[in-house]
């Protein structure tokens, strides 16, 4: 009999999660469109900080970045958000040397076929997301029933952006999953330099490593000044457990941030930098949403008044009824 109800219940309990998660997901979008901006943004603040953000007068780096949310756009923005339509940009400005090799790109997981993927190491990743990302450095050692489950588990989620952390940028992003090489610094992940800018001037950045972490972390992460000094803080994640130098063409990647960033008022501009060779990353509008906390807390006012905001715009995308 306890088996008996056992299986009903997970008969029952599947399609109700699943309508119970495309209900969330419609109502997101519903809210997205239809409810003030305001609001959901400091709904998804409150989520993250524990208290609603200032909005109409913000002092600290989260409360600015949410600021940005709900009163700045850039059609330009949301070309570069797309993994993919950044590389046509990038192209243009005649940087495509930074451009990391790409292989492949797919409308879905099911049209990937492994004896089309390259022989070398290569990663998989989607051109809208944040994680879900596949790395095979073996293909001979990749099955296919793996690339499904992992890749097919990330269509399912799709978390869209736009309506889930009320991120403007990634509105009508064609979803795609992108084959591209994988980059090896002597044998270990490299290092990702992640440069904040303010109106086209580097302010601060902070350099993450997301594998060979220390047990039991996702990734590590350490923010320095715009000289490179160390500042002693943590953001979300412990600090890197190594101690990590200056790279020698670190002015070259400064310069580079900050040309690319000229366009917008606010962003970060993602680089790889192996062996003295620069990689660009991606452009981020809103790091971590803006709903981390610093520790200690007072650095969340220390870095939030190196940035200057822009005049306050009418935007396209706040139906507020």
């Amino acid at each position: 009999m306890i088996k008996f109800l056992k299986a009903i219940k997970r008969m029952v309990g599947k399609p109700y999660r699943k309508m119970q998660g495309a209900y969330i997901k419609n109502k997101q979008a519903r809210d997205y469109y239809h409810m003030s901006r305001e609001k959901l943004v400091s709904k998804v603040f409150k989520e993250g900080m524990g208290y609603y953000p200032n909005l109409d007068n913000p002092q600290t780096f989260n409360e600015k970045v949410c600021w940005m949310k709900v009163n700045y756009y850039n059609p330009l923005a949301k070309v570069c958000a797309d993994k993919y339509g950044v590389r046509e940009y990038l192209k243009a400005l005649g940087h495509e040397d930074l451009l990391i090799k790409q292989y492949g790109v797919y409308g879905s997981a099911k049209q990937i076929k492994i004896e089309d993927l390259p022989e070398t190491p290569f990663i998989l990743k989607t051109n809208h997301g944040c994680g879900g990302h596949l790395i095979c450095k073996d293909k001979s050692k990749l099955e296919q029933k793996h690339l499904l489950k992992v890749l097919g588990a990330n269509e399912k989620k799709n978390i869209n952006y736009a309506t889930h952390a009320q991120e403007w940028v990634y509105e009508h992003i064609t979803p795609m999953i992108l084959c591209e090489e994988f980059l090896d610094e002597d044998g270990h992940s490299p290092m990702d330099y992640k440069i904040i800018c303010n109106n086209g001037k580097v302010k601060f950045l902070y350099v993450c490593k997301r594998f060979d972490c220390a047990e039991g972390v996702d990734h590590e992460l350490t923010i320095f000044d715009r000289d490179f000094n160390k500042l002693p803080c943590t953001w979300s994640r412990p600090n890197l457990s190594i101690e990590l130098k200056k790279p020698k063409n670190y002015d070259k990647m400064i310069a580079l941030a900050e040309e690319l960033s000229k366009p917008f008022p606010f962003v970060r501009v993602d680089f790889y930098n192996i062996n003295g060779k620069l990689y660009f990353g991606e452009f981020t509008f809103f790091p971590w949403s803006g709903r981390h906390p610093f520790q200690p807390a007072e650095y969340d006012k220390i870095l939030g008044d190196m940035i200057e905001l822009p005049e306050k715009q009418e935007t396209p995308f706040n139906y507020e009824k």
